[in-house]
């Protein structure tokens, strides 16, 4: 029984790795996208916690 589900999980590996190389791809490309535009995510005369945190981080 065993065997019969590694054979069958061992046929999902590839989409496994496609699908966690897809997510983490897209979680670095908006880490990017924001570094690029802080100005609109955290604008100058803004008040919060995000805005102060990303103020101080530069």
């Amino acid at each position: 029984m065993a065997e019969d589900f590694t054979a069958v999980i061992a046929t999902w590996q590839h989409f496994y790795n496609l699908a966690g190389s897809a997510a983490f791809t897209l979680a670095g490309l908006v880490f990017v996208e924001v570094s690029l535009n802080i100005g609109k995510v955290a604008p100058a005369g803004a008040q919060g916690d995000c805005a102060i945190r990303t103020r101080n981080s530069r």
